[in-house]
């Protein structure tokens, strides 16, 4: 598992076990790997078998040190026993905002469960930043990662 930014910062809540990163994270199985991350090309977060790389693009982006995320460490080299997901549509917009095009679905939330019994949710979020962390999320597309240890946080609204 490896975390990437394309912003200049990343928010870390280590006592509430979740950050925030505007850039994607990829699942490496040995032979291959699924990114969860920003698509510069249609300018929202896509889940893809293949490398983040690939999905990020043109972007400039960094591999964010795994010492900033300690919470989710016990889960890295472990076995995933179950993902659940939760999936929305969506349409692409073009330059005056009219929706165009085919119906795409895009992943909204996911939740890896460990051999072990620790979990991570995944979800692509927007936030308020609060005096004791971020606040009042919801789902978007194009927000930032929320990566949550153990803890189940509540997204306000679906996209």
């Amino acid at each position: 598992m490896a975390f990437h930014s394309i912003a200049d910062e990343f928010f870390v809540f280590e006592e509430d076990h979740y950050g925030l990163v505007f850039g994607g994270l990829t699942l490496n199985f040995g032979d291959f790997n699924y990114s969860l991350g920003w698509n510069s090309e249609q300018l929202l977060n896509l889940f893809v078998k293949g490398d983040l790389k690939d999905l990020i693009g043109g972007e400039d982006h960094y591999e964010i040190n795994k010492d900033n995320f300690d919470f989710v460490a016990p889960m890295f080299n472990t076995q995933i026993n179950d993902v659940k997901s939760e999936w929305t549509s969506y349409r692409l917009l073009d330059e005056f905002e009219e929706r165009t095009g085919e119906k795409k679905y895009g992943l909204q939330s996911l939740v890896l469960e460990f051999e072990g019994g620790g979990y991570l949710q995944i979800a692509s979020v927007d936030f308020d930043m609060g005096y004791d962390g971020a606040q009042n999320m919801k789902y978007k597309h194009n927000g930032n990662l929320l990566i949550s240890a153990n803890r189940n946080i509540f997204v306000l609204a679906k996209i």
